[in-house]
């Protein structure tokens, strides 16, 4: 029997589960949302209640647990790949709401990540994303998408950035796992 190993797009599908935590989801909802398969969104669940994410029996993300692996694991299970300079979807520091809050000095290009994508608007280092369905995430202008987005984000600043912006992001993204619903607000 093979070892169950999580997926980038686990991830993916775990953070728009729990966006949907106080309301009733099906498989086939999250796949539209997420851009995936309702095949690989079974898979992604079965994959992330294997590894203590997820509660089958309550249909539900296990909420520290998943604060535990974004903030401390996926870094080291899904590293940051750069990739040469790119038109592309801001994300980490990069992203507007991440950048007004970081309040960055330089806006120049050298200094901005994007996830490479012919749709996108912003110019610079190119950054793998976990998943190739995150541009199309970003593409999105639904309300609820956006915020995926954001966590998407908010997540690469953690896999890439140092420091203070690390930091920010990770308080942003705990308060969007244990509170889901809430406009997130930056810490003082």
């Amino acid at each position: 029997m093979r070892h169950p190993t999580l997926s980038p797009q686990d991830v993916i599908v775990l953070l728009r589960v729990r966006q949907c935590s106080y309301s009733r989801w099906t498989y086939s909802e999250i796949a539209r949302d997420v851009g995936l398969s309702s095949s690989q969104v079974h898979a992604a669940v079965r994959r992330s209640a294997a590894a203590g994410l997820f509660s089958k029996s309550r249909m539900e993300v296990r909420p520290k647990a998943m604060v535990e692996f974004l903030l401390h694991g996926v870094r080291y299970a899904f590293p940051a790949q750069l990739l040469p300079a790119a038109v592309g979807h801001a994300t980490a520091s990069s992203h507007p709401a991440l950048l007004a809050r970081l309040r960055r000095a330089s806006e120049d290009s050298a200094g901005r990540w994007v996830w490479p994508d012919a749709t996108g608007a912003t110019f610079g280092t190119g950054l793998l994303p976990l998943h190739p369905c995150a541009a199309r995430i970003a593409a999105s202008s639904e309300p609820a998408i956006e915020e995926l987005y954001l966590q998407l984000a908010l997540l690469d600043e953690i896999r890439v950035g140092t420091g203070r912006g690390r930091k920010i992001a990770s308080d942003l993204l705990r308060q969007a796992i244990e509170a889901p619903g809430t406009a997130m607000e930056a810490p003082q």
